[in-house]
């Protein structure tokens, strides 16, 4: 009998690493996987010492051979990093007239919270690490909230600025709007050197292209492990375009991963947006990516987000296609897909760390991203936060 585990789904991120039967998001990787591949008895694996329950198909789609080479996680007590940034947001409601202020965002919150959820307290939550510019405005309850998380976080006290802020408003048929209320303050790689963070197993880079080459060679000459972390490159919207093309062909060369959603895949090449989500357009561009060569060995993975259809992934054994968390039937529980595809990083990047394995870490990846657009927005303290 299929099951939908939504018990894995009611975990808090506050949660007792050693609870006995407890489900956790680990489990919910398998279980939803399971439910929407075929209705076959499941097959109980074990990952992380985190039981899965997957069906029988899903195991053979998992059986295949690793993409990356498992991680000796041992080597570092970091295990994922972000470069993208904290932002408190307020939200408007124009419908309504309501407005939210002081509301924890930004994608690099977002990319922690998708890793955070494979990594429950007191050990695994601090291998994930990341740096909070703090203005002369930040609230002491988002402080304190942060530090509930039980990660590797560095508060960067900027008492001569203020926190970066933004304006969000929110409308019908996903309509979204955002500006910066207050200046942005982006981080660099120089901003982890002579911290832990700097020699992290993996990394989470949003931005351009030129900016994206620009960081990995500055985090080359400041780490000291030789080896080489997973580096996951999320293109920034507004500069997904023609004229970037060329300049983001080269930097696939340089990092582990790309992950564009179908809008940005297809920007580079001019689409419409719903051009672009067409699974032929998509299964095409990514060829395209494929081909130019990602990664030092020429051979690393493209996986696009493609919302409610999922995500399509061209790796060294072909392409495969993963269904979204929420089929047609949970569809209705799609609220906001504001950090969603942030939360598909972090996610990814713990998956490829501790597995090494590509299609279970997309697994992991769409049960990240199914948190975030479950709500709008991150509202902490109204009741305990699931994630």
């Amino acid at each position: 009998m299929v099951i939908r585990i939504e018990a894995a789904k009611k975990r808090s991120i506050y949660g007792d690493e050693e609870e006995v039967g407890g489900w956790n998001v680990n489990k919910a990787v398998g279980s939803v996987l399971g439910c929407v591949f075929v209705v076959m008895p499941h097959l109980c694996v074990h990952i992380n010492s985190a039981a899965l329950l997957l069906s029988p198909r899903m195991v053979m789609l998992l059986s295949g051979p690793r993409v990356f080479a498992m991680t000796d996680t041992s080597e570092s007590s970091i295990h994922f990093v972000t470069l993208g940034m904290f932002i408190i947001d307020q939200i408007h409601f124009p419908a309504s007239g309501r407005v939210v202020d002081n509301i924890i965002g930004g994608a690099g919150t977002f990319g922690i919270i998708g890793a955070r959820l494979f990594s429950p307290p007191p050990k695994l939550s601090r291998t994930i690490g990341w740096i909070v510019d703090v203005g002369n405005d930040f609230p002491d309850d988002i402080k304190l909230e942060l530090k509930r998380w039980g990660t590797s976080l560095v508060l960067r006290e900027t008492p001569e600025r203020k926190t970066t802020r933004g304006w969000n408003s929110y409308g019908p048929a996903d309509f979204r709007s955002f500006k910066y209320l207050t200046p942005k303050l982006r981080l660099a790689p120089d901003d982890f050197a002579n911290t832990p963070l700097i020699n992290s197993l993996s990394f989470h880079l949003i931005c351009s292209p030129n900016r994206c080459r620009d960081i990995i060679n500055t985090l080359s000459s400041l780490r000291s492990f030789r080896k080489e972390p997973v580096l996951i490159w999320e293109p920034v919207p507004n500069l997904c375009t023609p004229e970037e093309l060329p300049a983001c062909l080269e930097v696939l060369k340089l990092v582990s991963v790309v992950s564009p959603n179908a809008a940005e895949l297809g920007g580079f090449y001019g689409l419409s947006e719903s051009e672009a989500e067409k699974k032929v357009s998509i299964e095409t561009n990514a060829e395209k990516w494929y081909v130019s060569g990602i990664g030092l060995r020429r051979n690393g993975p493209i996986i696009v987000r493609a919302g409610k259809g999922g995500c399509y992934i061209r790796y060294s054994e072909g392409g495969k296609w993963l269904p979204a968390y929420f089929d047609e039937e949970h569809n209705s529980r799609v609220v906001d897909p504001t950090g969603g595809g942030n939360c598909f990083i972090g996610g990814l990047a713990i998956g490829l760390v501790r597995t090494g394995d590509i299609i279970l870490a997309a697994a992991y990846a769409t049960v990240a991203a199914s948190f975030a657009i479950e709500q709008i927005a991150y509202f902490y303290g109204q009741h305990e936060q699931d994630f």
